[in-house]
């Protein structure tokens, strides 16, 4: 026999549910729970909370509601299922042309935030006084700035997509039908992916994907210093430089790593600080890196 609403709050209210026995507590087993117990009828399906309205014309339980849009005068009644969209609570409603918008802008940003903290970084390793006055200088090389960052991002992405490519291959009927909220759906999906060939592929392409992104690591500390060698002057510079020192990069990627799960777990704010430190590790394994291709280049 079902429950009324009244009966299900109060058998619930204050209590985790997981409903599907997947991924610990989510509001989605909330809403799940509610349409066994309350409703009678089966299980929402999808990835996010949003979905169950964003894809309501998909959900085989659709014929037991009615998909309300939200606007200024509604007022939700007693026993309606609010969701929430995904531009609210941390979420990404990326349907929505001010999403795409604010994403570039934020885009932007971080590319010019990250290159001016570079280039202080720069200033202070050389002996020179810190100043914010670089984000200003940095401004007319910002187009260049954004060139270097796509053009690294498109050279190691390139293996990553055709890793995602033969996994897909890999899975084959079960990639159709795959559900993420579903554990069966997911085991059974990984297990086809990874499963053989197309699984050793994956990997290969994978840190091959990573090889690049670490060969490519200087490339906009190149370009801060000087822009006049361009976006590709740049990517071929960082190329150059970490031929031979791979080693010595992944052992001190591996001291980072290690300073910053340190950081996370001193109180989590020592993150803070562990982050400055392993950004100016960074910094002066670039220098001591060109200087010792420079005495090379001297000394041939």
């Amino acid at each position: 026999m079902a429950m009324t609403f009244d009966e299900f709050v109060k058998k619930y209210k204050g209590k985790g549910i997981d409903f599907d026995k997947a991924y610990n507590v989510q509001c989605f087993d909330l809403a799940n729970q509610y349409n066994r117990d309350v409703i009678g009828c089966g299980m929402f399906t999808g990835l996010y909370a949003r979905q169950i309205y964003e894809d309501f014309d998909r959900q085989a339980v659709k014929g037991y509601f009615t998909r309300i849009k939200n606007t200024l005068s509604f007022v939700p009644k007693k026993g309606d299922i609010v969701v929430w969209g995904g531009s609210l609570n941390g979420g990404a409603d990326t349907t929505t042309f001010r999403y795409w918008i604010l994403y570039l802008v934020n885009l932007v940003l971080s590319v010019w935030v990250s290159a001016g903290f570079a280039k202080i970084l720069l200033n202070a390793y050389d002996g020179e006084e810190p100043s914010f006055s670089v984000f200003g200088e940095l401004l007319p090389k910002l187009g260049g700035l954004i060139g270097v960052n796509f053009m690294v991002a498109v050279c190691y992405c390139i293996p990553l997509v055709l890793g995602f490519i033969v996994l897909s291959i890999g899975a084959g009927a079960s990639a159709v039908s795959f559900n993420l909220a579903d554990p069966y759906s997911f085991g059974h999906f990984m297990g086809q992916a990874f499963g053989g060939v197309t699984g050793i592929l994956f990997l290969v392409l994978l840190l091959v994907s990573l090889y690049i992104a670490l060969r490519l690591m200087f490339a906009v500390y190149a370009y801060v210093e000087d822009s006049s060698i361009g976006v590709m002057g740049a990517v071929r510079k960082s190329w150059t430089m970490t031929q031979g020192n791979m080693w010595t990069i992944l052992l001190c990627i591996l001291m980072i790593i290690v300073l910053n799960l340190l950081g996370l777990i001193a109180f989590i704010i020592g993150v803070f600080v562990t982050m400055i430190i392993t950004m100016f590790m960074t910094v002066a394994m670039y220098r001591q890196i060109k200087e010792g291709e420079e005495i090379v280049i001297v000394e041939e």
